[in-house]
């Protein structure tokens, strides 16, 4: 049946004629399931008791089990927002990036990094070179801004900006007071019941572990409040013999905190905050 309501759907979908079938279509599977329960009950009680009965599964759905799975799959958002730290002189930043393999931080601090040390009251930013699998283990180095001479480790030279000379220091992660990552979320099945994609990048405090800023893109399929048999996704045509759900995307390219965190700097810097 589930072939023939998929082949049906799309038809029924974009056309004007059909498109009031899809009303009851929706409906059906669930008034049967209810009729049949009701139907079962009423044989062992009166009508007027049976009828609530019947109708407990759909609230139970529509009252617990939907908004208990929404909230647990959709948790891994419930600290987005927060706000830019203050920030001194004597503090080192860490970008690190669990997607990346060879160089963890390189995609996502490269010439906005060189600015913020040129321009900000943030001299040290510290890059990883060595991510253990658990995200323990950190190894990697501070860029500090320095006069050429003696000092000059290095000149970062990426395309677009003025060359800076830096000075690095080899370091771990207990070096630094705030570390900014980028983590991709899992990936599953996107026709499943759960998180299946998406990104997060988070600021927080390296000894007090406390989130200062969160932002999440995420691509889930969570249970629909509506207790209706029968998962009809009417954009693709598809459909599965299970209770509705409906997808939830919350899509961003990546948030440009770097030109963010800068730009705060900046301004504070020259006295406008």
């Amino acid at each position: 049946m589930s072939g023939v309501v998929s082949d049906l759907l799309p038809v029924l979908y974009y056309s004007v004629i059909g498109l009031p079938v899809l009303g009851p279509l929706l409906i059906l599977p669930s008034a049967l399931i209810f009729a049949s329960l009701a139907w079962g009950f009423a044989r062992l009680m009166p009508w007027y008791f049976a009828l609530p009965v019947a109708l407990l599964p759909f609230m139970g759905w529509s009252l617990v089990y939907a908004p208990i799975n929404q909230s647990r799959i959709l948790e891994v958002a419930s600290d987005d927002g927060g706000a830019l730290p203050d920030v001194y002189d004597t503090d080192v930043l860490a970008v690190l990036d669990f997607n990346g393999t060879n160089h963890p931080s390189k995609v996502h601090c490269i010439a906005t990094c060189i600015e913020i040390l040129r321009n900000g009251e943030l001299k040290g930013i510290f890059l990883a070179r060595y991510i253990s699998r658990d995200g323990t283990d950190v190894h990697g180095v501070i860029y500090r801004r320095t006069h050429y001479g003696n000092r000059c480790d290095r000149e970062l030279t990426p395309r677009g900006v003025a060359p800076l000379c830096a000075r690095m220091i080899p370091a771990t992660l207990w070096n630094v007071i705030h570390v900014l990552t980028v983590e991709e979320l899992p990936k599953g099945d996107p026709n499943s019941i759960g998180l299946h994609g998406g990104e997060q990048i988070c600021l927080l405090h390296r000894y007090f572990g406390e989130v200062q800023f969160q932002s999440t893109s995420l691509h889930a399929r969570v249970p629909w409040r509506m207790p209706l048999f029968g998962d009809f996704q009417l954009p693709s045509g598809d459909y599965a013999p299970r209770m509705a759900t409906k997808t939830i995307d919350r899509l961003w390219e990546r948030p440009p905190l770097m030109t963010l965190l800068y730009d705060r700097l900046e301004r504070r810097a020259r006295g406008l905050e």
